[in-house]
């Protein structure tokens, strides 16, 4: 009788040993064959699907001090990418800031760490700074809306002297107070890598800016200085000023909500004549009026000014060397009339450095409107000059528009909130026939109806610049869009076009798509927020088989349902072209799934599907499931908001892990149990290229989160400097992919 071999798994060739591991839970590999002795560990640690992740989010869960304790003990502790950890909003309180403070002592990969609303005091901030002290990779560690009190500054402030890697510190909303404040100022003498500061809406007042303006004399590093709703008088903005004047690094200073008036806008004054780095300045949402700048014209014309007889002509002084630096300058909600613009626009002609101005939301009317049109005549540097929500009339337009003819460098207009008239529309579009340097055409909320589109569309047959036209939010319908469409079908320039929330329907989709077919140049179209239905996408499938141009397609909130996701299949079984397919919010039930999921088993170009906010259960999400088995090429799907439970995620999960390509899945807001936050961390570690996982709002807890972190305790994989990820949220309207704040 033949002797009985007993094999033990841990002596076995490591390809068989992997192959076995492709067939067990992820686990009972971590649970049950981690630590069995060192050769198994190394085996697993090498094990390939355990070497991807970079990316963990996990905001807005039910994650306590035992949950954040596994996170940092067997993730932070042990594992070798991840260089991105959210986990804002949960209740790890001060006892898990202890718990992260520990691993981050001996972790090397991780550069962003988010601790935003968590309730963490004093005491947690001081175990958080020990952690900093020895850290040598933490480049940026949000803090805001925590209780953070001026004890807890002392920490921060001594563990900020020897380190020599953090870049960015947002300390916002808090409880932080003067004293506090004086202590972070000190720091800010010596170190010398911190570039962005914000202490915005803390309670600090006027006293410590003597110190802060002390320490930005001697500080060689903050390029970022945020410091709205703190400083509120003119007095405090003065000290302040003085210091940045002796700054050679602060680049961007934001003054917004500092109820700065004429009078306080004197100090900048210093700031202007001695400092030659800044770069942008933001004055949004002071009280600055006419008054200040009045005498603009004459302190101009005389080049000098040697003696200052009031604060109109010394903030005239102040413009007039502030036109010498600033690139960028921020206007918005002042009180700027007629008469101010009349004195900006002296400036404007004789600046040489302003690229970008922005005057929306003050008094703007007909006449300054005029002022305005005469600098674009001459001025050759401004390229963006945004005026949306002022009281520009049909004058004012016709004069912008007469402008732009001459206009050889602005490149783009922004002209939104400005409830353009027939006569309005018809001046712009018939200037921009000719103009050859816009680029960027901005008229949304505009109330633009069907005769505004005829201009527009008339404009678009002769013009050969303008890429990028947003119609958003107006009051075009199907006939409007006729009109645009036979417009494309000549226009060999505009790249993309944004109908969002009109009031297109399946007739103006038909226009559309009969012309698509010919078109060459337009790639990213977005019709969301309309009324389009089943038979309009019809014919919206039927061009996608000709097309070859689209590559974003954007139907969110319509009415499609479920024939409409069956005509669409058609349509993308055979386009090469979509990569970007946002069908959030249409009804689409399992039925629709199903179908969607047919076109996936055979298209080869979709990389991002939006699927948020529909009806889609547990069938459906089997029949996405069995597609991503076939699918080799979509990288991120979002399910968010759905009817998805246990079987169908569990059904997911199991199949993803053959899935070799999808790095995003978003499933958050579904009614799925514990069992699916199990598979969905096995998931995490099964599909070899994962970089991001987004677990918001699932109401993970510590039992779940220490399965998670077991996980991700070995994953691994070679730093990239961007990741495919991100083209999902760039190209599609950023309104559907908020995050919940």
């Amino acid at each position: 009788m033949p002797e009985k071999i007993s094999l033990k798994l841990d002596t076995l060739p490591v390809e068989l040993i992997y192959r076995i591991l492709d067939h067990l839970d992820a686990l009972v590999i971590l649970c049950s064959l981690q630590n069995i002795n060192t050769r198994m560990n190394a085996i697993i640690t090498s094990y390939q699907p355990f070497q991807t992740l970079k990316t963990l989010c996990l905001a807005k869960n039910d994650i306590g001090k035992a949950g954040v304790k596994h996170l940092a003990t067997t993730v932070l502790q042990c594992n070798t990418t991840l260089q991105e950890l959210d986990i804002a909003s949960n209740r790890i309180g001060d006892a898990g800031a202890q718990h992260l403070a520990n691993a981050l002592k001996l972790n090397t990969t991780l550069r962003t760490l988010n601790l935003a609303s968590n309730k963490i005091c004093n005491s947690g901030v001081s175990y958080l700074a020990i952690a900093i002290k020895q850290n040598t990779t933490l480049n940026m560690l949000n803090l805001q809306h925590n209780n953070i009190q001026d004890g807890a500054i002392k920490y921060l402030a001594d563990a900020l002297l020897n380190n020599t890697t953090l870049v960015t510190l947002d300390l916002k909303n808090n409880m932080i107070e003067t004293m506090g404040a004086i202590q972070f100022a000190a720091v800010l003498m010596y170190n010398t890598t911190l570039t962005t500061l914000d202490v915005t809406c803390n309670q600090i007042n006027d006293k410590w800016l003597e110190y802060l303006g002390d320490a930005l004399k001697r500080n060689i590093a903050i390029a970022n200085l945020t410091l709205q709703n703190n400083v509120s008088n003119d007095a405090e903005v003065q000290r302040v000023l003085d210091a940045i004047t002796q700054d050679t690094t602060l680049t961007t200073l934001n003054l917004r909500w500092k109820n700065i008036d004429n009078t306080g806008v004197k100090h900048l004054l210093h700031v202007i004549q001695q400092n030659k780095r800044i770069e942008n300045l933001d004055l949004a949402w002071n009280n600055i009026s006419d008054a200040g700048i009045e005498e603009l014209a004459v302190a101009l014309q005389y080049n000098t000014v040697k003696h200052f007889t009031s604060i109109s002509t010394l903030y005239i002084y102040i413009l007039r060397h502030l036109m010498q630096t600033i690139l960028t300058l921020n206007l918005i909600g002042n009180k700027i009339a007629s008469a101010g613009v009349q004195h900006l626009a002296n400036a404007f002609l004789q600046n040489r450095i302003l690229t970008t101005i922005n005057i929306s939301c003050s008094d703007i009317d007909e006449t300054g409107a005029k002022y305005l049109a005469y600098v674009l005549q001459y001025n050759t540097t401004i390229s963006t000059l945004i005026l949306q929500y002022n009281r520009i009339g049909d004058e004012g337009v016709q004069h912008l528009a007469a402008a732009l003819l001459k206009n050889t460098t602005h490149s783009m207009l922004n002209f939104q909130g400005r409830k353009f008239k027939h006569g309005m529309m018809e001046s712009l579009a018939d200037a921009l026939q000719l103009n050859s340097t816009i680029t960027v055409l901005d008229l949304q909320r505009n109330k633009i109806d069907d005769k505004g589109s005829q201009h527009i569309a008339d404009m678009l047959q002769h013009n050969t610049t303008v890429t990028s036209l947003n119609l958003s939010h107006n009051d075009i319908s199907d006939r409007g869009v006729s009109y645009l469409a036979q417009a494309l079908q000549h226009n060999t320039s505009l790249s993309i076009l944004n109908l969002q929330r009109n009031k297109v329907g399946d007739a103006g989709v038909e226009y559309l798509a009969n012309k698509l077919t010919l078109n060459t140049s337009l790639t990213i179209l977005n019709l969301s927020d309309n009324t389009i239905g089943a038979a309009g996408i019809r014919h919206l499938a039927d061009a996608l088989h000709r097309n070859i141009m689209i590559t974003t397609l954007d139907l969110h909130n319509n009415k499609i349902g479920d024939d409409g996701a069956m005509y669409l299949t058609n349509g993308l079984q055979h386009n090469r072209t979509v990569t970007m397919l946002d069908l959030g919010e249409n009804g689409i039930s399992d039925a629709g799934a199903e179908h969607l999921a047919n076109a996936l088993q055979q298209n080869t170009a979709i990389l991002t599907l939006n699927l948020k906010s529909n009806k889609i259960g547990d069938l459906g999400a089997v029949h996405l499931a069995n597609a991503l088995q076939q699918n080799s090429t979509l990288v991120t799907l979002y399910l968010q908001e759905n009817k998805i439970d246990t079987i169908g995620a569990v059904y997911l999960a199991i199949i993803l892990q053959q899935n070799k390509t999808l790095t995003t899945l978003d499933v958050k807001e579904n009614p799925m149990d514990y069992t699916w936050r199990k598979q969905l961390s096995d998931v995490s570690i099964r599909n070899l290229p994962l970089t991001t996982l987004n677990l918001w709002y699932l109401k993970i807890a510590n039992r779940e989160a220490e399965y998670l972190a077991n996980a991700l305790k070995h994953n691994k994989v070679q730093s990239t400097k961007d990741s495919s990820i991100s083209l999902a949220s760039s190209l599609f309207n950023a309104d559907h992919y908020h995050a919940p704040s």
